[in-house]
């Protein structure tokens, strides 16, 4: 990958690895909404990740290399928390993935260490898996979106957060932005977040889903302009659909 595309590189993969703060998500999804390199090197890495776990059945690993692959994590978790302020929100693009590969580089090199080995170790947390992956493990809350017949989306509630999987639904337009909608019988919909999205981008976080779902009936999508959540959701709407 050319040395200029690195810093996306980087955001990429810990978007794949739902380890991105709030603000490095929204700066990546928005350049990965016209960026194809980095849309494919973030579905590779995911479907690396939820292939390493079915690689091999479960082994108890010696010791000594389980101790020191843990004690490997813990020190990049400490550095990481040391080297990414709470303001680095301000910063820019290139700064804040300058500070990415101190984790991002030691829980690569684990994940090929415990690969090499053939032993797959749940660290703590559930970082080393992908969204998909880890929705399957739990069997968490999934709604099929259908439009025009068909279905175009998928939603996953994981972790109280909101993931959209856009698998047929065309491209945001420039200078709109798609909203997922929380549809409760009988209520206002309520707006759970705006994305930008391609067909080929896989689970999109969408946001936190502060509505206890089993008050949400469905989920809608629909194209609005500007860049946020409207109050209301226009009659633009592009997929819907209901929980079984």
């Amino acid at each position: 990958m050319p040395d200029e595309h690195e810093e996306w590189s980087e955001l990429a993969v810990g978007h794949a690895m739902s380890s991105l703060d709030d603000a490095d998500e929204a700066t990546y999804l928005e350049h990965a909404a016209s960026c194809a390199t980095c849309r494919e090197l973030e579905r590779e890495f995911s479907e690396t990740l939820a292939d390493l776990a079915l690689a091999a059945p479960t082994v108890v690993p010696p010791p000594s290399l389980k101790a020191s692959i843990m004690a490997a994590l813990g020190e990049d978790e400490s550095r990481s928390a040391a080297v990414i302020p709470i303001d680095s929100r301000r910063e820019s693009v290139g700064a804040r993935a300058r500070k990415i590969p101190l984790w991002i580089g030691g829980v690569a090199a684990a994940v090929v260490a415990i690969a090499l080995v053939a032993v797959f170790v749940v660290a703590p947390g559930h970082k080393q898996a992908s969204i998909a992956a880890r929705c399957a493990a739990v069997n968490c809350p999934t709604i099929t979106l259908t439009g025009g017949g068909q279905s175009v989306a998928a939603v996953m509630v994981l972790d109280n957060t909101a993931y959209i999987d856009p698998h047929g639904l065309p491209a945001t337009p420039k200078g709109d932005v798609y909203v997922l909608w929380a549809l409760s019988t009988g209520k206002t919909p309520v707006g759970v977040g705006a994305l930008h999205t391609e067909p080929t981008s896989g689970p999109v976080r969408a946001g936190s889903f502060t509505t206890p779902i089993g008050n949400v009936s469905g989920f809608a999508v629909t194209e609005e302009p500007g860049d946020a959540v409207p109050a209301t959701p226009s009659e633009h709407l592009l997929a819907q659909g209901s929980r079984a």
